[in-house]
């Protein structure tokens, strides 16, 4: 009974520390999911400051006629479009991720929480037969006795 009570802490204790690792990994992906909305909300401003340009510069220039500070505007736009994008994809990857540790996490806290009650068992039976052992005894030294 000794032995699996320390085969249960210790099965315990390794549980503990894979969880709290991914308690820091899971922290780490949120950090991560802010820099990425940060990044996203910064593209969506400079997005839509190239629009405003784009705009400025298609009204002052003549009808029909593309300025070259027009093309260079409008390709800036393309390139922040497919970047936000991107980084709304890599954000959603991550939150993807995140929310499967989450879940990981939860079902490796219901084995420890498991493994807890398991070991308190097998102490409370390990006294109860520690008692009925020292019963015992007693009651052979007393019929030796007798």
């Amino acid at each position: 009974d000794a032995e699996s009570t320390d085969a249960l802490r210790h099965k315990m204790m390794l549980m503990q520390s894979k969880l709290n690792g991914e308690e820091r990994a899971r922290t780490q992906a949120q950090d991560k999911c802010v820099t990425l909305a940060e990044q996203l909300m910064e593209k969506e401003a400079a997005l839509q400051k190239l629009l405003t340009d784009a705009d400025n510069e298609k009204s002052s220039s003549r009808r029909n006629i593309k300025s070259d500070r027009l093309r260079l505007l409008e390709a800036q736009v393309m390139s922040q479009t497919t970047k936000m994008r991107e980084t709304e994809m890599d954000k959603d990857q991550v939150e993807i991720k995140l929310n499967q540790k989450e879940e990981e996490s939860r079902i490796k806290t219901r084995k420890i929480s498991d493994l807890i009650f398991r070991m308190s068992q097998v102490e409370e039976e390990a006294a109860r037969l520690a008692e009925e052992l020292v019963e015992t005894k007693t009651q052979m030294g007393k019929m030796q006795k007798a």
